[in-house]
């Protein structure tokens, strides 16, 4: 992507040198801004490999209001787990208790601690709970993603279409200050857009993962409100590579950008799953598989567990549940679809060969989210439902 690129190279030749709470030391400019017309292309990154598993079950485990890794690392996800055992450190110490290790923490994840109040997991009051039960002073919530949607239902010329994960009065008791803090909607020649404030972000790592997070639930609000994706705008505070990133961002700029792939929303029936908030009775897998209906709409009959949203230009299908498909005799017409030949998978040379007649098996191995190797294809999913 262009813009990504444009930020790179904007970073590297006029970025201050910082320190930073790590230690680490970064690259900054501050104030920067990317505009992605979804129409275009989903804005997944087309010069590294990007953990899009990782993406959507964070998306959804932020939709559902979940506070807690559990589901995440349930599901393979481990984005949160540094910051989660460093807050549970952190507990201990204020209380007194010995913290267990790494590996009992995370085998305990949900389950109550020693620390009154505190389940192994838990970050406190971060994105999910902001989204979804932002407390008021009369001890009643705000569902803030139920109410934008029935404002954009509503009233979509509203000018107050905003979420805030910015709570001052929480800020310094969560795992992590919130990075995105706000979005807004506008509503215009029936196209939903959104833009997205974010006061930090870390560009090599976390930033890919915002501007393909914030694409997919704004495709998905706009199905849920009848209307068709616009733009998403990325307006950022602090944009900064760490020391430690300069060299991969150099290589990253020496590769060349690739045509966007294409997610489909089609065939998504709007339930109002994005109305349902885990605090009012929804599990997690109840959103996981309902809001899967936007991803998948073509049922590929026989094929089992091959299943998922599948991604074109360049070819792309990623695996959401680490799971092995089959491809069976007669499903060469399927293999047309996937485009056979060369389909190589984001920055990497993975690519799926010419399928035998005979039954034929695809072995998938996981390595940061994708599926990859020289007969392997990837797959997202767990439903038998292909996107097209």
């Amino acid at each position: 992507m262009k813009q990504y690129h444009d930020l790179l190279r904007r970073i590297t030749s006029e970025g201050i040198v910082k320190g930073d709470r790590t230690g680490t030391g970064t690259q900054s400019v501050f104030g920067h801004q990317m505009r992605f017309n979804l129409a275009d292309g989903f804005p997944l990154l087309t010069t590294k490999k990007v953990f899009l598993k990782g993406i959507i079950h964070e998306l959804l485990w932020f939709l559902a209001g979940d506070t807690n890794i559990k589901y995440l690392v349930d599901n393979g996800v481990h984005i949160w787990d540094s910051d989660a055992f460093r807050y549970y450190n952190e507990l201990c110490v204020k209380h007194g208790i010995l913290p267990v290790d790494m590996d009992t923490f995370l085998s305990a994840l949900g389950v109550e601690s020693p620390i009154e109040g505190y389940k192994f997991g838990d970050l406190n009051h971060v994105y999910g709970y902001q989204w979804r039960s932002w407390p008021k002073a009369n001890g009643e919530s705000i569902d803030q993603i139920k109410e934008v949607i029935e404002t954009i239902k509503k009233n979509p010329s509203s000018r107050r279409m905003i979420v805030s994960a910015w709570n001052v009065a929480d800020v310094g008791s969560m795992a992590l200050p919130p990075c995105h803090t706000m979005f807004q909607f506008f509503v215009a020649e029936g196209k939903l857009s959104c833009q997205l404030y974010q006061r930090s972000g870390d560009v090599f790592l976390g930033v890919p993962f915002n501007i393909a997070s914030y694409a997919l639930m704004t495709m998905m609000i706009a199905k849920e409100c009848g209307l068709e994706a616009g733009e998403v705008i990325h307006t950022l505070g602090d944009a900064h590579l760490y020391l430690t990133h300069l060299d991969q961002a150099a290589e990253q700029l020496s590769r060349d950008t690739r045509a966007l792939p294409r997610m489909s929303a089609q065939g998504f029936e709007p339930s109002g799953i994005l109305l349902i908030n885990k605090h009012a009775g929804a599990t997690s897998h109840d959103i996981v598989y309902k809001v899967r209906r936007a991803l998948h709409t073509k049922r590929v009959g026989h094929t089992g567990t091959l299943a998922g949203a599948i991604f074109d230009a360049p070819r792309q299908l990623t695996d959401v549940e680490g799971q092995t498909a089959v491809l069976r005799q007669g499903d060469e017409e399927l293999l047309a679809e996937l485009g056979v030949e060369a389909a190589h998978l984001l920055g990497g040379d993975a690519h799926v060969h010419e399928a035998p007649a005979a039954t034929r098996n695809i072995h998938g191995r996981e390595d940061e989210g994708l599926v990859h190797g020289e007969d392997d294809i990837a797959v997202a999913g767990d439903a038998p439902l292909v996107a097209q």
